[in-house]
């Protein structure tokens, strides 16, 4: 969840709903993982890392193209629950003290260590995944239809690899589905991402996700608009861990014409 993609940028900032949900989500996969005590330690190390962030980023921060997180906005005691993406991003790389010397908390840093033991096993998924593509790899029927814009054959391979990577993240990443996919969601709402293969990859991907949940199965497309991104987003994320998994393993065949490939955390 780190990287430009998972801060909520400022053109998906004002969109109803979406940031309330993106918390929501985060709070919820959190929730199902640990107990109350971890729970606050990753809130306390998030609000350290942010007060940091604000002393010494802010002006930086506010010219750029993405919104800080709560705790840069003079909140510093919300953590995780007020902007929970951006804060994951931030806790994930510990934090410095004013005078710049690092002051971890063991307690903090253990919880830390078992956020990023449960968020590796995904990222190794979709990692694994990329290798894979890189033995053999074939365009699926749909691609030029859905992707007539993308000029080059590098460009479609590209957001088809994307595409391919996340949903074995999504079928993969158990208990942190919702994670995955709000990260998925700030993609396609990131206008500083437009039409990169992660842009691409979402609005096929949630469409596809969001038509097998309804049991409509179309063709394949892309969704354009924000108001179908959100509606996406939010009939998803209102949708159980293991249902979202199995979602996506049935997209993945759908979406790639072959089945998921078999994998295993040994």
């Amino acid at each position: 969840v780190e990287g430009q993609g998972s801060m909520i940028p400022m053109s998906a900032a004002e969109v109803p709903g979406l940031r309330h949900q993106a918390a929501q989500n985060i709070r919820h996969a959190l929730a199902g993982l640990f107990d109350e005590k971890t729970l606050s330690l990753l809130k306390r190390s998030a609000a350290k890392r942010g007060r940091q962030r604000g002393r010494t980023a802010q002006a930086r921060l506010r010219q750029s193209l993405f919104r800080t997180d709560s705790a840069q906005e003079g909140r510093p005691e919300d953590g995780l629950s007020g902007m929970p993406i951006d804060a994951l991003s931030g806790l994930l790389d510990g934090y410095v003290d004013k005078d710049g010397a690092t002051r971890p908390d063991p307690r903090e840093e253990k919880a830390v260590e078992e956020l990023r033991d449960a968020l590796a096993e995904a990222v190794a998924f979709h990692e694994f995944q990329h290798l894979l593509n890189q033995d053999t790899f074939d365009f699926p029927s749909w691609t030029d239809g859905v992707f007539p814009d993308i000029p080059t054959s590098e460009g479609k391979r590209h957001a088809l690899e994307e595409i391919s990577a996340y949903l074995v993240t999504l079928a993969k990443g158990k208990d942190l589905r919702l994670v995955h996919l709000t990260q998925l969601t700030l993609f396609a709402f990131n206008s500083g991402l437009r039409d990169s293969a992660e842009d691409l990859a979402a609005r096929v991907l949630l469409a596809a996700l969001w038509d097998e949940a309804r049991n409509d199965l179309r063709p394949i497309r892309r969704l354009k608009s924000n108001e179908e991104l959100l509606i996406a987003f939010l009939t998803l994320s209102a949708l159980p861990d293991a249902i979202l998994g199995r979602l996506a393993e049935q997209s993945y065949a759908r979406l790639m014409e072959l089945p998921l490939p078999p994998m295993s955390r040994e």
